[in-house]
This record gives structure tokens, C-alpha cells and sequence, in this order.
């Protein structure tokens, strides 16, 4: 099985939580899912960093993210609706690039943002 690199981009799709619509949670593609399944077994911590600040995602959605590619925090949500990135059409949901970095024990994502704008 091929390693995820150290650090490189990732993009995760704004899903919702529930049948209702009103939480919402950030999903791992079945590719990079199947890529970090292995290492994530060992982490203890995951880190969201959206506009400068830091959701951590807490240990008891560890095992949604480590079987299922999830990531699950009400601060997520509530940033994904002040944002209105859950306003999509049926189908095409919002998908945002995100700098994935491993290091011993812990996973962080961070909103990737383009340095020429």
C-alpha cells in the first residue's frame, strides 16, 4: 500500500450530519480514506484550522473518522454554515482544499488558501 506523503492537499466534501439538514461534517474521499486508514489507527488527536482557528475533533468522533473518513465537531458545522457552504444544489455538494499534514499522533487539516489573492 502506498504511504501518504507527509504533508500534501486534500480535499474534503462539506456532507450533512443528519436527514434534516441542520449539522453538518467534512468527509475524506474513498481514495484518501482508503490511503490513511492505516496510519490512522495510531493517532490520537485530528486538528481543523478554518480562517486561523483551530476545531479539534474530539476523541470520541476518532473512531468515525478513523472508519469512515469523517470529520465531526460542532464548531465544523457551525463555520460550514456561517459560510454557506452547506447552500448547494441537491448533488453537488460544496468540496474545499484542505493542506493534510501527518505527524506522530495527531492529523491536521488546514484550509488551504491561495497566497496570490
Amino acid at each position: 500500500m502506498n504511504r501518504p506523503s507527509h504533508r500534501r492537499n486534500i480535499v474534503l466534501t462539506v456532507e450533512p450530519l443528519n436527514n434534516q439538514n441542520s449539522d453538518y461534517r467534512f468527509g475524506l474521499m474513498s481514495e484518501d480514506l482508503d490511503q490513511l486508514k492505516e496510519i490512522s489507527k495510531t493517532i490520537k488527536s485530528i486538528e481543523v484550522v478554518l480562517d486561523n482557528k483551530t476545531k479539534l475533533v474530539t476523541s470520541q468522533a476518532l473512531t468515525v473518522y478513523r472508519n469512515y473518513g469523517k470529520l465531526v465537531n460542532p464548531l465544523i458545522s457551525e463555520w460550514i454554515i456561517s459560510n454557506k457552504y452547506n447552500e448547494t444544489e441537491r448533488g453537488k455538494p460544496t468540496k474545499l482544499i484542505f493542506v493534510f499534514k501527518a505527524t506522530e499522533g495527531k492529523h491536521t487539516y488546514k484550509l488551504y488558501k491561495n497566497k496570490g489573492k
